[in-house]
């Protein structure tokens, strides 16, 4: 189960749903509920490619942090590559986000 701190692209996906699902590569977007500083987005970007890349589930592809015109941090992205778009890896990788305390309201979409 997933738990309610990340807002996921994982909610409709059940692995009873896709028993013949064909999977591929994924990019996901994680949009962070803070407003990091950008050493400290940075931080977290490395933390996640560490767990990713000890799982073997992927990597992260880059982040940046916006600003208003004031200089003042509006929002903050981790960019995430997944080595296999099966729901259960998407799954995993919510709850791996969530373990590490992700702020509650934060986003994971898929990039197009």
């Amino acid at each position: 189960m997933i738990d309610s701190n990340l807002i996921a692209l994982t909610r409709p996906f059940h692995q009873s749903h896709f028993p013949t699902l064909n999977t591929y590569p994924m990019d996901l977007t994680l949009r962070l509920n803070a407003r990091l500083q950008p050493i400290h987005r940075f931080q977290l970007e490395d933390v996640i490619q560490t767990i990713l890349a000890k799982e073997g589930m992927g990597e992260t592809s880059g982040g940046g942090t916006a600003q208003d015109p004031e200089g003042e941090t509006t929002y903050c992205e981790i960019e995430i590559h997944l080595n296999d778009s099966k729901p259960s890896n998407i799954i995993r990788l919510a709850n791996m986000l969530n373990n590490l305390g992700i702020p509650k309201g934060s986003a994971l979409w898929g990039v197009d």
